[in-house]
């Protein structure tokens, strides 16, 4: 639901002042307000059973017929019950950096459209059933300061109030968020009765700086995987794990993420049935892509000089990608021949040298045997073959 607000308030509203009811229970929503140009835009996440509702301004400062006035305001509506094709969130936008809107498909795999009022721009999403996909989108693809979004698929269309600014503001929010989030405003399950049931959620650091020690909590009826995060960086989304057993029909809770600095909480609705055809569980966590990280993938022949986080598209690099300084092997080649050249030089002496000392030792041999020969013969005759008879003289 998407509704404008027009009044001569005297102090602003906020979400702490607004809240709904369904007769005399109030019934705790995800919604958002924010003040654009002259009129206040309010949306909220209505449950799907039909039912009566009633919105509460409590305390409301305004100008009525030229006089002040201070009460509270109701208006009443109604919800038919007829099933919206998808949800979003967050319903109205102000700010002044890039941005976000998840889609949610509720029964069936959607062709979801989104359109910047008065430009050209217009992106496509295809969204599976049960599934949340986000639409990424940049402050310079918005011509004004205020414009609208649809968001539309076959049957449902959504028109969003965007307003960008110089600087970034918040919008005010029933999560009461400072520096962290979770990957979704609310939960809303059916689960098997008496069965333990786990799902995943994420939590994401959307501040400046590092936190440190972040306590996550509930009611003991949820049990939470891991209960403390020592460290999440600027950026940064940590996983955890929610695990129930539902005994009865209906189960609220809230889990709350806190550190000295920044708060953070979701609320869960739970349903119990008997019915596994009618358990619904949250889709898992998608990760934000790089550009709204605030990153870039560096390319394969560059390196990262900064932190490497999970984006959806890839390894994001939350600092500079700087080429590789790629080393020539020319040089290394050079080296194996230099020392090839060496090993077959030291082997070229060793054979000669070898072979030198084989032939001065034949010589000594040689030389020695015949001065010997000398010793024993020094003068002697040549040899003459005797022919001819021995005679008597």
């Amino acid at each position: 639901m998407i509704i404008s607000l027009e009044g001569n308030f005297i102090e602003p509203l906020t979400s702490e002042s607004i809240s709904f009811y369904s007769g005399r229970i109030q019934i705790p929503l995800l919604s958002g307000i924010a003040k654009i140009e002259e009129k206040y835009y309010l949306y909220a996440l209505l449950q799907s059973p039909a039912r009566n509702y009633s919105l509460k301004i409590k305390n409301a400062h305004f100008i009525e017929n030229g006089l002040e006035e201070t009460r509270d305001l109701e208006f009443n509506f109604s919800v038919s019950g007829n099933i919206t094709d998808f949800s979003i969130d967050p319903g109205l936008v102000v700010t002044g950096e890039n941005f976000s809107i998840k889609i949610q498909s509720k029964s069936k795999t959607l062709t979801v459209n989104a359109k910047v009022q008065n430009t050209n721009l217009s992106k496509s999403l295809s969204v599976p059933a049960g599934q949340t996909k986000s639409f990424s989108f940049l402050v310079s693809e918005f011509p004004s300061a205020f414009s609208f979004l649809e968001i539309s698929s076959e049957n449902t269309k959504y028109m969003l109030p965007v307003k960008i600014t110089s600087l970034r503001s918040a919008i005010n929010q029933t999560t009461n968020k400072t520096s962290m989030e979770f990957s979704q405003k609310i939960i809303n399950i059916t689960a098997l009765k008496n069965v333990k049931t786990s799902f995943t959620l994420l939590l994401k650091n959307t501040g400046d700086i590092p936190l440190e020690n972040i306590s996550l909590s509930t009611i003991n009826t949820l049990e939470i995987t891991p209960k403390n995060i020592p460290l999440l960086e600027p950026g940064n989304s940590k996983e955890f794990n929610l695990t129930i057993i539902l005994g009865d029909e209906q189960f609220f809770a809230r889990v709350t993420a806190q550190t000295p600095t920044a708060f953070a909480e979701i609320p869960i609705y739970a349903t119990a049935t008997e019915n596994e055809s009618e358990v619904v569980l949250p889709p898992k966590p998608e990760l934000e892509s790089c550009e709204l990280l605030g990153g870039k993938i560096c390319k394969a022949e560059e390196i990262c000089k900064g932190d490497l986080v999970n984006s959806r598209d890839s390894k994001c690099c939350k600092g500079a990608c700087e080429k590789q300084k790629i080393q020539s092997n020319t040089g290394r080649y050079i080296a194996i021949g230099v020392i090839a050249l060496i090993i077959l030089l030291i082997i070229f002496f060793a054979v000669r040298k070898s072979r030198t000392k084989k032939k001065e030792f034949k010589d000594i041999l040689e030389k020695r045997t015949k001065d010997y020969e000398q010793k024993i013969n020094p003068h002697p005759e040549p040899s003459e073959e005797v022919k001819g008879k021995l005679t008597k003289t």
